[in-house]
């Protein structure tokens, strides 16, 4: 057996023991021995995980041209969502240990709004105002950290995580390119955002839409706290028109003036480190 075929069987034994912790979650055992217990077999996988990896480190590029992905959905959770998510798990392990500068400064930049991203999920997950797409919410909490290994890491570790130092932006001297990897992570990826929440209709019937509304604004909103003025003036107009847009149904409407109103109350708990 080679080393890609052991480190896919471990990241399936990691996704199943991540939907454990879902149902776990769902159920209102998120403080229950059996929780941790998942969580300590999860820090085992991720030790041999690493051992794996140390063992083909020449070979990551290899590995890389071997797995085939086929992620393009809809719905912005793989997790439980996508027969992919084990191996995009995989690809993004070996995309971050490549060595490449640009691609370090895009997996600090995507810890940073994952991390802002938990802090909306914070505030909502456990509101009896969001049980209606509870599960969803929760189902996007562990998806996050299941695909981002410093996210994980944190979870693992159960980091303190009250106040948050945002870090990519102190590592823009090291890399030239920044400016560039910003523009697709943020400003593109706000954009697309935006004509995703433009195309959906009437969200009363379909807790799906409901759902992919409030996890599209939480992720337009955790992309702005890290944008620079220069990138803010590409981004707001569009977000502004889009809150304001009287051809927009009503209730998605609603939706984005409460993220928004999140988003207020959390802005407290982040700030960019120097």
């Amino acid at each position: 057996m080679n080393i890609l075929t052991k480190l896919k069987e471990v990241e399936e034994k990691v996704e199943k023991l991540y939907l454990y912790l879902v149902r776990l979650e769902i159920s209102g055992q998120k403080q229950s021995k059996e929780y941790r217990q998942v969580m300590q077999k999860i820090d085992g996988l991720t030790k041999v995980e690493s051992s794996l990896l140390i063992d083909t480190k020449d070979y990551y590029d290899d590995m890389k041209k071997e797995i085939q992905l086929d992620c393009f959905s809809r719905f912005p959770i793989h997790l439980g969502f996508s027969t992919d998510a084990s191996t995009l798990r995989l690809y993004y392990l070996l995309e971050s240990i490549c060595g490449d500068a640009g691609i370090e400064y895009a997996n600090a930049l995507n810890y940073d709004i994952h991390r802002v991203l938990l802090k909306f999920l914070e505030q909502m997950i456990d509101n009896p105002y969001y049980e209606e797409i509870r599960r969803d919410l929760i189902y996007f909490k562990y998806d996050i950290i299941f695909l981002d290994y410093n996210l994980e890491s944190d979870f693992l570790l159960e980091n303190d995580l009250t106040r948050i130092s945002l870090e990519a932006r102190a590592l823009q001297d090291e890399v030239p390119s920044h400016k560039y990897i910003e523009q697709a992570i943020l400003v593109w990826e706000i954009e697309e955002a935006i004509k995703q929440i433009e195309c959906i209709g009437d969200i009363s019937e379909n807790t799906n839409n409901h759902s992919l509304v409030i996890i599209k604004m939480m992720q337009i909103f955790a992309r702005m706290a890290l944008c620079t003025e220069r990138e803010l003036n590409f981004v707001m107009d569009d977000v502004h028109y889009l809150m304001e847009n009287n051809e927009i149904d009503l209730q998605i409407k609603t939706i984005m003036m409460e993220m928004a109103e999140i988003f207020e109350q959390i802005q407290s708990s982040f700030y960019f480190s120097r």
